[in-house]
Formats: structure tokens, sequence, C-alpha cells
């Protein structure tokens, strides 16, 4: 099954919007490495007391009323390295049956893997 899978290369992002949606990844690892730095990540300010978001207009909102700091479209772009870390839960939503899950690594593979095997001829 591993030469299989290896051969087949089933691991793609599962984000619709991403700039390498139609690269395969050569193992699971490089495939989630990817999505966690990339996709599933949060947004936070160096304020302790403050909580994460998880998307970037809602970070955005909250600079601006809490912290009344405004960026510009230059500035947005920098934004990424500065306040973006990817989250440390392995727990999240699966892009495909959306179903909440305990560890979403080992889900969305198999996912990525059935979908791989079942494009083989019988």
């Amino acid at each position: 099954r591993k030469h299989v899978l290896r051969d087949l290369q089933p691991y793609a992002c599962t984000y619709p919007d991403c700039d390498l949606l139609e690269h395969l990844f050569e193992n699971r690892d490089d495939w989630y490495e990817h999505e966690a730095q990339q996709h599933r990540v949060e947004w936070f300010c160096n304020v302790n007391e403050h909580l994460p978001y998880n998307e970037q207009s809602d970070f955005i909102a909250h600079m601006e009323k809490d912290h009344l700091t405004a960026f510009d479209r230059r500035q947005l772009s920098l934004l990424r390295s500065m306040f973006q870390r990817p989250l440390r839960n392995p727990e999240g939503n699966c892009n495909f049956c959306l179903r909440s899950c305990v560890n979403l690594k080992s889900h969305v593979a198999r996912h990525l893997e059935q979908i791989a095997l079942f494009a083989l001829p019988r």
C-alpha cells in the first residue's frame, strides 16, 4: 500500500484558492506542513490578553478598533509574516466531509488516499 501511495502521490492541497492547487506533494508530511503553514493559521497581536483570530479580516478589524492601527495595501502584504502563525491544535474541520476531527492530518490524508486509490483501474 505504501509503495502504491508513493507512486500515486495523492497528497494535494485541499484549499480551492491555493496557488499550489495542482501541486502533488511527495508525502503526507510535506502536504500537511504546507496546509499548516499556509492555510490552517491564526492571526494574533502582541498583547497576551487578546485572543487570536481565524480570519485576516477579523484581525484587521481588531487592530483598527482596539489598537487604532490602520494598514495600507503595502503594509497588508507584510502582515502575514508578522502576525500569522500555524494553528497548534491537531483538531479541526475536514474540507471534504466537514466533520470535526481529533486528528485532522490522518483523517484528511485518508480521504486523499481513498480518492487516489479509487481512480486506479480495477
